[in-house]
């Protein structure tokens, strides 16, 4: 008997979670906020996703925008990581912009390299497209050579071509050694 009533009890304090964040965010603890950012960020479903897009907009702290942007980086649903997409490419703040970026990359597979080179052709601030390049590096994608060495060659900041050439490193594939032998060699 009891060990039935354990998981209709835990089922209703996550729905009272979700059900009373409005509550926890007029509350202008920062770190109670995060708390219930990560509480809800345990709860699978469309409710508390729902929950964790109103958080971000409308909380006044950066750090709970954050530990959002750090839930949704766990997440497997692909409104969770068109949200890190959208963040990446528009927020005005280069820390949450930086910080959707690195999440971003837990999802990172071939065919989100499409969406990293627009981040990359989009962003404005140096340090987002630094952490894309640096977020490529460590997938270790050869598919990602071709990106990487277009930032090297195009990339309007001396910071962000050399995180491209520290990437190409990082991969470590054949293809990525060819790349760096023939920038050392002076080569295109």
């Amino acid at each position: 008997m009891l060990g039935r009533e354990e998981p209709i009890q835990r089922e209703s304090g996550l729905s009272l979670i979700i059900e009373t964040h409005t509550g926890i965010m007029s509350n202008r603890s920062a770190e109670l906020q995060k708390t219930a950012v990560y509480a809800i960020a345990n709860i699978d479903g469309r409710d508390a996703t729902q929950s964790l897009f109103q958080i971000f907009e409308e909380t006044q702290h950066r750090e709970v925008q954050k530990a959002v942007i750090h839930s949704f980086g766990n997440r497997e649903e692909e409104s969770a990581k068109d949200f890190l997409l959208n963040t990446a490419l528009t927020h005005e703040d280069e820390d949450i912009a930086t910080t959707a970026v690195y999440a971003f990359s837990n999802w990172l597979e071939d065919e989100d390299l499409d969406a990293m080179g627009r981040i990359m052709k989009e962003a404005q601030n140096e340090r987002t497209r630094q952490a894309v390049v640096m977020a490529i590096g460590h997938s270790e994608m050869d598919e990602a050579v071709d990106l990487l060495i277009d930032v090297i060659k195009t990339d309007t900041s001396t910071r962000v071509r050399t995180s491209a050439v520290q990437a190409l490193g990082n991969i470590g594939t054949p293809k990525a050694r060819a790349a760096l032998i023939q920038l050392l060699e002076g080569g295109e």
